[in-house]
């Protein structure tokens, strides 16, 4: 897991996403993953998507149970990174191209995938 909060800034351990509950950023977010995250991590974030083929390590199954530990902070901070800058030496790349709002309204989006049991 890439949990890592090193190279995260001073106080984001207690950072929360601001658009977590917004609905206008739930289904903003929904169609950003559509567009760019659902082609390796699938239509149900389960890392099983038409673009994933032989990746290593494969993409993030967000429904596995060490996701729910990035519900809480500073989870919503190391996505928020991921998402900005990929994770180097894997298929998942950065999209800087995206808003501050945009970044935050996909990670609310992936936030609200079920977790195992539910």
């Amino acid at each position: 897991m890439h949990a890592d909060t090193t190279g995260l800034p001073r106080g984001s351990a207690a950072w929360c996403n601001p658009l977590a509950n917004d609905q206008d950023a739930l289904t903003a977010g929904r169609d950003i993953y559509d567009n760019a995250c659902a082609t390796c991590h699938g239509q149900s974030g389960r890392g099983d998507g038409p673009g994933a083929g032989p990746a290593d390590p494969p993409p993030f199954n967000f429904t596995r149970p060490e996701f729910a530990q990035l519900r809480q902070p500073p989870g919503p901070a190391v996505l928020y990174a991921i998402v900005t800058h990929g994770i180097q030496g894997t298929a998942m790349p950065g999209f800087p191209e995206l808003s501050g709002w945009e970044r935050l309204a996909v990670i609310s989006y992936i936030q609200r995938f079920p977790q195992p049991g539910r």
